[in-house]
């Protein structure tokens, strides 16, 4: 019995050192094509991963999404909470579609003043839904929360 214990170990020890390395091998392939292709870029004068602006664009562009998206996640826990929103998911809508507008003229290689200030703008607004979001979640549940504090409490003194 000790041996196929012994067997079975040195089995899933094999292919886990197996897999291990198949997973270095493709790390190493992706890392080499990926530089292969900056190379060949920078080779051929198109300078679009090593240009500062390009790395601003999408830094300016991932802002814009991430503030979309937690909007969008905000909204709609609270609306699963039940709470009331009002027509916030419309408004989320409407600067999804926004967005996907400016994010196009974000990435052009060339940085417009306008567009980032478009582009700040609605990063600001949908931080605002998701700020108003979240502040009717609080404003609805601090009723509930309340009561089961002193339902708490209440307990808690009865039993001293």
């Amino acid at each position: 019995m000790g041996y196929d214990l012994l067997v079975a170990v040195a089995v899933v020890v094999a292919v886990l050192m197996v897999r291990g390395a198949l997973r270095a091998v493709r790390a190493v392939r992706r890392m080499r094509r990926h530089v292969l292709v900056a190379f060949d870029r920078a080779r051929r004068g198109d300078t679009v991963v090593v240009d500062a602006r390009w790395w601003a664009n999408q830094r300016d562009r991932r802002r814009l999404w991430r503030s979309i998206a937690t909007a969008d996640r905000a909204v709609t826990a609270a609306c699963s909470a039940g709470v009331p929103t009002g027509d916030l998911r419309s408004v989320v809508r409407q600067l999804r579609a926004a967005a996907a507008v400016v994010d196009a003229g974000l990435a052009a290689p060339r940085r417009s003043p306008e567009l980032l200030r478009q582009a700040e703008a609605l990063a600001t607004a949908a931080d605002d839904v998701a700020r108003a979001a979240a502040d009717a979640v609080a404003a609805d549940t601090a009723p509930l929360i309340a009561r089961a504090v002193d339902a708490v409490r209440l307990e808690l003194a009865a039993l001293r």
